[in-house]
């Protein structure tokens, strides 16, 4: 049997899963360019942007920007824990049966009778 496509071309981090990051934000530095390259490359994206915008504008641009993947990165480790969390307790898996093919009625109903739509 052939190995799949993504298998060969992703590299695992310490979590075993394909992504540049641990789930608690651990980079899997061994894998990605270091960071004197990462600021090579966004000193070369700013020259860009610079042709068109002030430099006050871009900096707040990447500014923005890294406040934005620190916010989702926390949010995702806290969804994360909570989601480990309910495994753990062996909540996680009567969830899942709500979404079995048998209950989407259900629980669809209930969703419904639940919350108020306007």
């Amino acid at each position: 049997m052939e190995t799949p496509f993504l298998l060969y071309h992703f590299n695992l981090n310490d979590d075993g899963q394909a992504l540049p990051t641990t789930l608690t934000g651990k980079i899997a530095s061994k894998y990605l360019i270091d960071s004197e390259e990462q600021e090579r490359r966004k000193a070369e994206m700013k020259k860009i942007c610079i042709q068109c915008h002030s430099t006050d504008w871009v900096n707040n641009q990447f500014t923005k920007l890294e406040k934005n993947a620190e916010d989702t990165d926390r949010m995702v480790l806290e969804a994360t824990k909570l989601m480990n969390e309910g495994w753990e307790r062996g909540i996680a898996g009567l969830f899942l049966q709500l979404f079995s093919e048998g209950n989407i009625d259900v629980l669809n109903s209930t969703i419904l009778s639940t919350f108020k739509f306007q």
